[in-house]
């Protein structure tokens, strides 16, 4: 069985929607001796139909490397933390000038991106992900070193639109930890914040939730309260981005 060693960089929103990048090993890899794509972010305000930039892919290996290159949109986890999402892609919105092609040791390849049509929400964010892998991997056994990296996608909104949705019901684990889901239905990454006090029979506590980003559509989980004893809760939740406050309700809730 033939064993992957992927070196990666990946981009990921901030607290403050900018761009992190995590793995050393992965970002040494890219500058020397490995796979480089630049630039790492593509952004601008304004998702107008028309070219979004060119990214440079190089291979600074000693192999001949199949490049993959694939828009793809953010996936968000609970906790707020963004992959690509390998499921889906951006093809129908985000035209490349090459999908696929090899690279020879010291050689490299532009690929022009253009916005297709202007999204109705009037921004974009994703990610453009590139794959190299060896041309002579299937020939190897055991550990093939391959390279995924990932550059960033941000088109801001001309127009900005906040709006917060909390679900209607408090989820409630086998171990008594309360969480509430919160959609992001507008169209920026400006940071949420907020606060939250629960109430009950079984006792009382709070926390907040501090600038996290969550992409456009996505959801995250809030984490009220963890191990509550059983009895009726009542919770209040409040929320603001970008300096506004966009929630201040309640939820009531079991715990058997």
């Amino acid at each position: 069985m033939r064993r992957w060693l992927v070196a990666a960089t990946v981009a990921a929103l901030s607290s403050a929607g900018a761009v992190a990048y995590g793995n050393t090993n992965a970002t040494t890899a890219q500058t020397s001796g490995g796979l480089a794509v630049s630039p790492t972010l593509f952004s601008g305000t304004g998702a107008k139909a028309g070219p979004l930039g060119t990214a440079v892919v190089a291979n600074h290996s000693s192999a001949s490397l199949a490049i993959t290159v694939t828009p793809r949109p953010w996936l968000e986890s609970a906790d707020g933390a963004v992959v690509p999402n390998r499921r889906k892609t951006l093809s129908s919105q985000v035209r490349l000038s090459a999908t696929k092609f090899t690279l020879a040791p010291g050689a490299s390849q532009n690929v022009d991106l253009t916005l297709l049509t202007t999204p109705s929400s009037g921004a974009l964010y994703g990610a453009l992900e590139v794959t190299g892998v060896p041309t002579d991997a299937a020939k190897h056994k055991g550990i093939v070193l391959g390279y995924r990296l990932v550059s960033t996608l941000r088109l801001l909104p001309t127009t900005p639109k906040l709006s917060l949705s909390l679900a209607k019901a408090v989820k409630v684990s086998p171990k008594r930890a309360a969480t509430l889901a919160l959609t992001n239905k507008g169209n920026t990454l400006d940071p949420v914040s907020g606060s939250f006090k629960i109430k009950g029979l079984g006792g009382s506590t709070s926390g907040s939730l501090t600038n996290v980003a969550i992409v456009p559509g996505d959801s995250i989980q809030l984490s009220l309260a963890d191990k509550l004893a059983k009895g009726s809760y009542k919770a209040t939740i409040t929320l603001t981005q970008a300096k506004k406050r966009l929630v201040k309700t309640t939820r009531k809730f079991r715990v058997k």
